[in-house]
């Protein structure tokens, strides 16, 4: 039976309940009566598995339309409500039921999804019957692609079957307002994506084709373009996306993933404008390698209080890096960001600026700025290292948190990096990958606590009141061992009583992290947090897994 009240609502009430619930429950593959739990769905049947696993297609599921065969008051409103249908043309598996479902929405705009995934298991055969159907489903939404308000469409099988390039650009779409795309690589086809759309809202296109777009997206809110799989496609320069942005004064969340700008690539255009204003972004994503060009982001105005990820696949040149970091100062010196992250760990360096919640130190964040670049071990620019307090604006950073795979032999550009952070009252240091890291950094402060007493040299980190210490969890548990975790202890009582003998003690020691299990390792932690006692105001123990 439908909930308690549902049939006291009068008719009027009853349609709109259905067309909300149509919206926000879309199909999935579970269905009253499956026998299945509510988030089932079948074992991949695509020969492209990994595929499927990150661009999954809508699944089986009508809430709606059980509702409807419960009582006839509730299936005549059903049928009645034309919207609700036009949602569905394309989601159940027999294909009859097409003509009889776009009858029911009469003229309703369509929502049209072409599913990743079928109920048997596909064959790179055209004259299998999985794709006759998947053919079949293709042809009725070609005919009606002019109604759609959504369109969602998945590579499914063999990929030279599901070439949605020339069946869309021939097309205009006037009403359609999202446009979901999985585009495979085809080598011998056209590189351009030309949509006719400029009524859309959410772009979402991933593939081996760049998008031009006939009129200016007036209305975008949202776009995601990726290059898939990496490499199939390089841009000559950064006019071709940035000629699509200039015509996004509304959108609010970007991201360009696996895109490389090199010149000569295949794919370049006249640039309109140097600069693209986007004062409603919200977040960005940038996953673009272009040594050699301007950084993408330097081009685009947008609020300092955007989330913002850039990140700059392949190994990073130091010009490459100050680029990135001059394009993104307003956003690294936003008021609002009191909490630096920086990770130096293999490959990897990450720089990350978001604002001090200092919840937990042991996961984590995805807001504020993030910045990383790879690395070889060889072609670390410290330099390039030591630009980074200018560039956050360290007179603000309240909490700086330091992942560090090593620091050993760095005691000069550790020095000139920690003098800059005078307002810093949390030091976090971040133990999951090595403790190596860690123990450099609290002996280094131990050394300049004890000169600094003596008058010295001028002592690191003067307004310090917390130490904090993220463990290890889950899976990293593993990678804590004994001597690590001795020495880490060794150093960190030696800094906390260096600095007690200053006059500048360190009031509060934080654990964050999953405790260590084993009894070796509870020992030596047990023993360093009694002796720690005499050094602090207060010990806290956040046990996270």
């Amino acid at each position: 039976m439908p909930f308690p009240g549902l049939l006291d609502l009068n008719d009027d009430a009853l349609h709109v309940l259905f067309g909300v619930t149509a919206l926000f429950h879309p199909p999935h593959w579970e269905f009253p009566g499956s026998g299945q739990p509510h988030d089932w769905e079948p074992d991949s049947l695509s020969e492209y598995p990994t595929y499927l696993e990150t661009h999954r297609g809508p699944k089986f599921c009508l809430g709606w339309l059980y509702l409807s065969h419960v009582c006839r008051r509730l299936r005549q409103i059903c049928l009645a409500s034309p919207a609700l249908w036009g949602g569905v043309v394309l989601a159940l598996p027999s294909l009859s039921s097409m003509e009889h479902l776009l009858v029911r929405a009469q003229q309703a705009p369509l929502r049209l999804s072409l599913l990743s995934t079928d109920w048997r298991t596909p064959f790179a055969n055209p004259a299998d019957p999985y794709w006759h159907d998947y053919r079949a489903r293709v042809a009725f939404a070609i005919k009606h692609f002019e109604r759609a308000v959504s369109l969602e469409v998945h590579r499914a099988g063999a990929p030279h079957l599901t070439d949605w390039q020339p069946l869309l650009c021939g097309h205009p779409l006037p009403y359609l307002r999202r446009l979901a795309i999985y585009q495979p690589h085809f080598p011998s086809h056209p590189r351009r994506f030309y949509i006719n759309a400029p009524n859309l809202v959410h772009v979402t296109l991933d593939g081996g084709t760049f998008p031009s777009f006939t009129y200016p997206l007036r209305l975008l809110r949202k776009l995601d373009i990726s290059v898939h799989p990496r490499g199939v496609l390089s841009l000559g320069s950064n006019a071709p996306i940035l000629n699509i942005l200039r015509g996004t004064p509304l959108l609010e969340e970007l991201s360009l993933r696996q895109l490389d700008i090199v010149a000569g690539g295949a794919v370049d255009e006249r640039l309109c404008e140097q600069s693209v204003l986007l004062a409603n972004l919200q977040t960005a994503s940038l996953d673009v390698y272009g040594s050699g060009q301007p950084y993408l982001w330097s081009h685009i105005q947008a609020p300092a209080e955007v989330d913002l990820d850039l990140c700059f696949s392949g190994y990073a040149h130091r010009h490459d890096v100050l680029n990135i970091f001059r394009a993104a100062l307003p956003q690294l010196r936003c008021p609002a960001y009191d909490h630096l992250i920086v990770a130096v760990t293999t490959g990897l360096v990450t720089v990350q600026a978001v604002m001090n919640h200092y919840t937990s130190l042991s996961h984590d964040r995805n807001d504020g700025v993030r910045i990383s670049w790879q690395i070889s071990p060889s072609s670390f620019d410290r330099r390039t290292f030591l630009l980074i307090p200018s560039c956050v604006n360290a007179a603000r950073i309240r909490l700086l948190h330091l992942r560090m795979v090593t620091a050993e032999g760095d005691n000069t550009m550790l020095y000139s990096f920690l003098s800059a952070f005078r307002s810093t009252t949390i030091l976090a240091l971040d133990t999951r990958t090595r403790m190596s890291g860690s123990g450099a950094i609290l002996r280094l402060l131990a050394e300049n606590a004890a000169s600094a007493h003596m008058g010295d040299t001028p002592l690191l980190l003067p307004s310090l009141s917390t130490l904090a210490v993220a463990y290890p969890s889950g899976a990293w548990q593993d990678t804590i061992q004994p001597q690590f975790l001795s020495d880490h202890w060794r150093a960190a009582l030696a800094f906390l009583q260096a600095r007690t003998s200053t006059g500048r003690r360190v009031r509060s020691l934080k654990l964050f992290g999953a405790r260590p299990q084993e009894k070796a390792l509870q020992a030596i932690e047990r023993g360093a947090l009694d002796w720690a006692a005499k050094f602090v105001d207060e010990i806290v123990v956040a046990d996270e897994h």
